[in-house]
């Protein structure tokens, strides 16, 4: 391991860096690890015997992904490569997904349709919740889009 590569990994194991960078982007869309485009939710935190292994909780708008904090994957924010069309994919998400109050609408003139619709978002971030059981998240999980 080179000196470049001793630094990153030193960083990468850093969790107030680790945190830093999570708060610069959460709620933005970013491109993971695996070339997906998906939202920053949660930073997350497992400790298997002595080393702690450093997690971001990510959503694609139906389900959570968890991924591993690896020298040279970092993420990549989307806002920073072309903000008109990053401020049209937010637009699309606060409709599309489900974790969104504003997925059925906003009409406040059906009671019921808006109790089933509150229960839903319930479901679907209560599922979000669940993804993350047997680590410790060391940060709120961000349900807004940003």
């Amino acid at each position: 391991m080179n000196y470049t590569e001793t630094a990153v990994a030193d960083k990468l194991s850093d969790e107030n860096y680790l945190i830093d960078e999570f708060n610069k982007h959460k709620g933005q869309f970013v491109i993971t690890p695996d070339f997906t485009v998906e939202r920053l939710l949660a930073m997350l935190r497992s400790a298997q015997g002595q080393d702690k292994e450093y997690y971001f909780l990510t959503f694609n708008g139906k389900k959570p992904s968890v991924h591993r904090v690896q020298p040279g994957k970092f993420f990549i924010a989307l806002e920073k490569i072309d903000r008109h069309k990053y401020k049209k994919l937010v637009s699309i998400a606060k409709l599309t997904h489900h974790d969104q109050p504003s997925i059925f609408g906003t009409s406040k003139k059906n009671n019921q349709a808006r109790s089933a619709m509150e229960q839903y978002n319930q479901k679907v971030r209560a599922d979000v919740v669940r993804s993350c059981e047997g680590m410790e998240l060391m940060t709120k999980i961000c349900w807004q889009i940003g």
